[in-house]
């Protein structure tokens, strides 16, 4: 463990500004190579697509100006004398780049996540 990084946020943040060109997430297109959509088989992944750490810093720190601004995510006032306030965003989304990006940015303003599953 690095010394300050007690949180995934920081731990994202020192990343950023230690490697900022690496590549950090990535997704495959999905090539048709029949007629018929609507099958499976007929799916070839493409090669990865790769987003560096500073490219996914650019966009999770604009995600997370709007979260804010747009106020998603109301303030839970706590009953409990010295309890913090809370904050939750349900994130409902396949595994994907956009999952993890929502991920951090709700971090960065200490929001819990609660996954919603199907």
């Amino acid at each position: 463990m690095h010394q300050g990084c007690d949180t995934i946020w920081k731990c994202f943040k020192r990343t950023v500004w230690c490697h900022p060109n690496l590549p950090f997430l990535g997704n495959r297109e999905q090539i048709n190579k029949g007629k018929n959509y609507a099958q499976y088989d007929d799916q070839v992944l493409g090669e990865y697509k790769w987003t560096t750490f500073q490219e996914i810093d650019d966009k999770v720190e604009a995600l997370s100006r709007v979260i804010v601004k747009r106020g998603f995510c109301p303030v839970v006032k706590s009953d409990v004398e010295g309890t913090p306030d809370l904050k939750f965003m349900g994130i409902f989304s396949e595994n994907r780049p956009e999952w993890v990006m929502t991920e951090l940015a709700s971090c960065s303003d200490s929001i819990c996540v609660v996954p919603v599953a199907v």
